[in-house]
């Protein structure tokens, strides 16, 4: 019996197993040794390393300063992103969509705003297994009734198996 196998971080294993049967010359005629059992090796195909896509399961979640706000005041959302492994995620990005009835004021460094409605992105880079990390972002709500920002955590590499907890939305009441 002999296999061939190798191991590469994040990368499926695919091993070539080939069993040589073994016969006593009682009951093997000379022919069955006439290739030696290295050539039978030798001719294996090569292992092929397949590429495999990290997974992850990220998280994010959202609190908002103060609710209710009055308006006018500002209101700072802190979204925080989490890794739940297995693997590292790679090229994590928070995103922030306001309120269409809020200004936007500012966030954390690395951080930017555009678009319309405005939409706010925070590169994260990679994010190892079991690592969180959170960044703000500020608006100024201008006109009153309940509010909604919603935050989603994405990486454009890592395949995220768990969908349901990608997106967090949270609604604010904003008063006079």
């Amino acid at each position: 019996m002999f296999i061939s196998a190798s191991h590469v971080p994040n990368r499926v294993m695919r091993a070539t197993l080939v069993l040589c049967a073994v016969a006593t010359t009682a009951f093997a005629p000379a022919a069955a040794w006439a290739e030696p059992p290295d050539a039978a090796i030798d001719s294996m195909p090569a292992v092929e390393v397949i590429p495999v896509q990290p997974v992850a399961d990220l998280a994010v979640s959202q609190l908002a300063s103060g609710n209710p706000v009055q308006v006018g005041n500002l209101l700072t959302y802190r979204l925080t992103a989490t890794n739940h492994g297995p693997s590292t995620s790679v090229s994590v990005r928070l995103t922030d969509q306001i309120p269409v009835t809020s200004t936007f004021v500012g966030a954390s460094a690395g951080c930017f705003a555009n678009g319309a409605p405005v939409v706010v992105t925070c590169p994260l880079g990679n994010l190892a297994s079991g690592a969180t990390t959170w960044r703000s972002v500020t608006v100024r709500p201008s006109h009153l009734g309940q509010i909604l920002n919603i935050a989603r955590v994405s990486s454009p590499v890592t395949f995220d198996p768990v969908a349901g907890n990608i997106v967090s939305v949270v609604a604010t009441t904003v008063i006079p």
